[in-house]
């Protein structure tokens, strides 16, 4: 289980969380929390700006396993894919 609050101040395309063990993103192990594109594993996705909102995912209902990172995932258009 992973529960966080986020507030988001700038809308784009993707916006998520994930884990990894690679470098190398993997979508059916991230999950999207706002953005207007479809990606990842995405649930009730809250498009909008401003406002903190409450995420509790139930990870191990996707999937489980042992990994090295938690990964921050942002993308728009004019910037690339960025891995944090």
């Amino acid at each position: 289980m992973i529960e966080f609050d986020l507030t988001i101040n700038k809308q784009a395309e993707i916006q998520g969380i994930g884990f990894d063990n690679d470098n190398s993103l993997s979508l059916e192990i991230m999950f999207q929390l706002t953005g207007t594109q479809n990606w990842g594993v995405s649930g009730d996705r809250d498009t909008g700006t401003g406002q903190s909102q409450h995420f509790k995912i139930n990870v191990g209902s996707y999937y489980s396993g042992d990994y090295q990172y938690l990964v921050l995932v942002g993308d728009d258009d004019a910037q690339r894919l960025v891995v944090i």
